[in-house]
């Protein structure tokens, strides 16, 4: 391997943070994988990134997209055009579906890995979708514990004319995504998991006291508010989360902080 292409201890060290700061916004889908994306682009650098949980439900079907966010586009007109290869031609698309069949949990590709240039400047994939959302050069990685239940697929893009993704860049996300896909469901709440940004902002101030070990009559002292109101708060809180007693609901809160085992695992030690 030329010495070019290997990871550097700052770049292992960033993505080892980034990977902890994942961890704290754990219970939150939304709020990690929006971290993770944001994060994660710089990393790699380039403006453009999507990402989430995909299903696919039929081999002939566009995927299912839960928690999936999609950054940096230039424009709201470059964006639906994204959208549009999404819902109407990513699963015909030659490179997807070569990029997709490879074998394996993790598969992380460049764009020249599955496509000649000749290829893919003539395929109705670039002309029709790519080019109109402006992006070119592309870097997929998908991290499935199942064939088709993607628990983190990203794809990252640079716009058109820029440096196309080297091996440099091939590592850097393969190796990130090796560590945020095998925490999705343990550490980090996936898709089917209640939300805490989906709570009134009272309700919200409420569960952290609770989470903090606060009574409910702490909780109205602390709040400013009467201990009747704490009480719907609180009722409100166990149905969101689906629990029935303060102890399931820090038993289901320390699931994302500490992983399903509690063990405190850390990077590359599954």
């Amino acid at each position: 391997m030329a010495r070019s292409e290997r990871l550097r201890l700052s770049e292992i060290r960033a993505i080892s943070r980034l990977i902890g700061e994942c961890r704290e916004l754990g219970p939150d889908p939304i709020a990690w994988r929006r971290h993770y994306l944001q994060a994660l682009r710089k990393i790699v650098g380039a403006p453009v990134i999507v990402g989430g949980t995909w299903r696919m439900v039929s081999a002939d079907g566009p995927p299912q997209l839960h928690d999936n966010l999609e950054l940096g586009f230039a424009s709201e007109h470059q964006h639906l055009m994204w959208r549009s290869f999404m819902t109407e031609g990513m699963i015909s698309a030659a490179s997807f579906r070569s990029f997709a069949s490879r074998p394996g949990k993790l598969i992380t590709c460049t764009r020249q890995e599955v496509a000649t240039d000749r290829e893919w400047y003539h395929s109705p994939e670039y002309q029709n979708y790519m080019r109109l959302a402006g992006v070119d050069a592309s870097l997929a990685s998908f991290y499935r514990p199942q064939p088709w239940n993607i628990a983190s697929a990203v794809t990252i893009h640079r716009p058109i004319g820029e440096q196309q993704f080297g091996e440099r860049e091939r590592k850097l996300l393969e190796f990130t995504q090796g560590e945020i896909g095998r925490l999705v469901g343990k550490a980090l709440a996936g898709p089917d998991e209640p939300q805490e940004a989906l709570l009134p902002r009272r309700v919200q101030q409420t569960l952290h006291c609770l989470l903090e070990g606060d009574s409910e009559r702490q909780v109205a002292s602390r709040l400013g508010i009467s201990p009747e109101t704490v009480h719907q708060y609180v009722k409100q809180i166990y149905r969101h989360y689906m629990v029935s007693s303060r102890a399931e609901l820090l038993a289901r809160w320390l699931r994302f902080h500490r992983g399903l085992h509690g063990d405190g695992s850390s990077l590359s030690d599954e």
